[in-house]
This record gives structure tokens, C-alpha cells and sequence, in this order.
């Protein structure tokens, strides 16, 4: 609220008669307001959610020779090779014919009755986004296998 107050000569009041006019405002009502907005703001703000941890096979010799890292375990890994074709994503599981990412679950569930020490190495080819990896990865992992590791890119 603002009150305009009227001064004499001499600095004193005079209710309003004769001087220099000057306008005095409550700040209350402003800060209140300015507090409001703080809250407002940083009960609406969103922190950035981190990404979480793929672990991939990188090769030992940092990269320079298109040779991957050789696993002490003798039990070859199932490989799984991702493609982005016309018809959708793809999905070509050890030697066998593409599959849709649907039934990778349960091919998966079968190769794993066969073989309970398992392990599976995810292979992406040109144009597979990162968003569809993740989606054959969260179907591996649905299958049943928890050692599950990205293949080094080649170039």
C-alpha cells in the first residue's frame, strides 16, 4: 500500500497541506510475493536423473587394433547382434535366423536350460540407437542372464 505524505519546509508533517509530496510503500506484500516465486521454482525444478552403468568389454590395447579382449572363460559367450532393418529391429542370437525382439526372452530362457553358466555379448549394428540396445538388453536380462556384456565397437 502506498501513502503519499505532504512535508513541510522544515521536514515536519503537516497532513497534507502545502510542501513536497512523497511516496512511501510497504515492501511486505513485494517480498511476500518474491518468496512465493522462490518456492514456486524450486518445487518445480527437476534435477537431471543420471544414466545407469552398461559394463562393455573394451579392448586392452585402448582402442587402436580392432582386436577384442580374450575372456579366461572357456564357455563361448551367446552373441547377440542388434540391426535396425526396414521391417524393425532385429535380433540374431548365436547362429540362429533373425528374431523379432519379443521372443528374445524365451530363446534366451531355453539356451539357458542348456547351458546354466551362460553368458551373452551385445553386438550393435549401424543405426541401432542406444534406446534400442536397451531394449534387447532389458530382454536378455528378462531371459534370465545376468552376465551380460556390450561387444567393442569396430570401425
Amino acid at each position: 500500500m502506498v501513502r503519499r505524505v505532504r512535508r513541510r519546509s522544515d521536514g515536519r508533517s503537516d497532513g497534507g497541506v502545502g510542501g513536497v509530496e512523497r511516496a512511501e510503500g510497504d515492501l511486505t506484500p513485494m517480498i511476500d510475493v518474491v518468496f512465493l516465486l522462490l518456492v514456486f521454482f524450486l518445487t518445480t525444478l527437476q534435477f537431471k536423473v543420471l544414466e545407469g552403468k552398461l559394463p562393455s568389454e573394451l579392448p586392452r590395447d585402448g582402442g587402436r587394433n580392432a582386436v577384442s579382449a580374450v575372456d579366461p572363460i572357456l564357455i563361448e559367450p551367446l552373441d547377440v547382434f542388434v540391426a535396425a532393418t526396414e521391417q524393425g529391429l532385429r535380433v540374431r542370437l548365436g547362429a540362429t535366423r533373425w528374431v523379432t525382439v519379443d521372443t528374445v526372452a524365451a530363446r534366451v530362457r531355453a539356451a539357458l536350460q542348456i547351458t546354466p553358466e551362460l553368458r551373452a555379448r551385445i553386438d550393435t549394428g549401424p543405426g541401432v540407437t542406444y534406446e534400442q540396445a536397451v531394449h534387447v538388453l532389458d530382454a536378455v536380462i528378462a531371459g534370465g542372464l545376468r552376465d551380460i556384456r556390450f561387444a567393442p565397437g569396430t570401425t
